[in-house]
């Protein structure tokens, strides 16, 4: 079997419907597909009834409770018996008008990992070539920011299974649990395929999450990587080029930093451990301009000193 399709969902179902109509125009609805629902309390079962005639094999798993997206994840990974596995969340914009490129890539059996769409802002000049992450990231492309959506993933079945299961498992904690994966095509310079034009684009205004929260995530995420080097390319490349000004990221980090302890500790042991000398030098001058600004501030107000 070439290909297995699972939709995650929980609750949502007219954007599930969505989705399945998208999938049912499409050379994709020959493919195997399961729609993993996280004991939903709507419709979702009879919206998935509504569309089995427009499927050659298309199935619903209800789980008995609730178990987030990112076990949701996972046991879409387990489940798949396909030699490609693509992982698709209930609500994104799908365009499936031109996929052969994609359907021969995936027949050659050559890659271990496909992007085929992402954030609106992701650059796709380099759409229907195979570069390693390295280069495409050399180039300006955002490998490990696209990979973050999970739909711009199709993965080779058999890698993720075998070594990156149990360490998809781990990161469910910080909301990430493919990454893994990813990174191991980064480190092992494995070619990648980009498919010829974006087949999905992230719908964004239904996260359920603040960006307090999503930041740690990445931060913490990063540190699979490593290395040093590498940890840096996960983590920047989320924010910007490479050449481009981290002053703006770098005050966001000194806001959280002065938030709490754990922020703080988080915080300092990442840069302390992870950061190039001069950007550990550029972050911690900003944390000595603002203890002198909180310092005098107290001061003027009459308050102890600040230890």
């Amino acid at each position: 079997m070439l290909l297995n399709i699972f939709i995650i969902t929980y609750n949502r179902s007219i954007h599930l419907a969505k989705t399945l109509e998208y999938l049912s125009r499409s050379k994709f609805k020959f493919f195997k597909t399961v729609v993993l629902d996280n004991a939903s309390t709507d419709n979702t079962v009879e919206v998935v009834e509504q569309y089995k005639s427009r499927f050659e094999c298309i199935s619903l798993i209800t789980h008995k409770n609730n178990i987030g997206a990112g076990a949701n994840i996972m046991r879409a990974i387990e489940m798949s018996e396909a030699d490609y596995t693509w992982v698709l969340c209930d609500d994104d914009k799908l365009n499936l008008a031109e996929v052969d490129d994609l359907l021969e890539i995936l027949e050659q059996g050559e890659v271990d990992l496909v992007h085929v769409g992402a954030h609106d802002e992701i650059n796709w000049k380099y759409g229907g070539t195979k570069m390693t992450p390295e280069n495409l990231i050399s180039g300006g492309y955002h490998y490990f920011k696209a990979g973050s959506f999970l739909p711009c993933n199709i993965f080779r079945t058999e890698k993720f299974q075998s070594f990156f299961l149990i360490p998809g498992y781990h990161n469910i904690v910080n909301a990430y649990p493919h990454m893994p994966f990813l990174g191991n095509i980064y480190l092992e310079g494995r070619l990648i395929y980009l498919t010829k034009l974006p087949l999905v684009n992230a719908v964004l205004g239904n996260q359920s999450y603040n960006y307090e929260s999503w930041f740690f995530w990445w931060l913490n995420t990063s540190k699979i990587m490593g290395s040093p080097p590498a940890v840096q390319a996960f983590f920047f490349d989320h924010f910007f080029d490479p050449t481009l000004n981290k002053k703006g990221l770098f005050n966001t980090m000194r806001e959280f930093y002065f938030k709490n302890n754990t922020y703080r500790f988080l915080i300092k042991s990442f840069v302390g451990e992870f950061f190039t000398k001069e950007d550990r030098i550029l972050f911690n001058k900003g944390i000595i301009k603002r203890k002198v600004r909180i310092f005098l501030s107290r001061m003027r107000r009459g308050f102890p000193k600040l230890k």
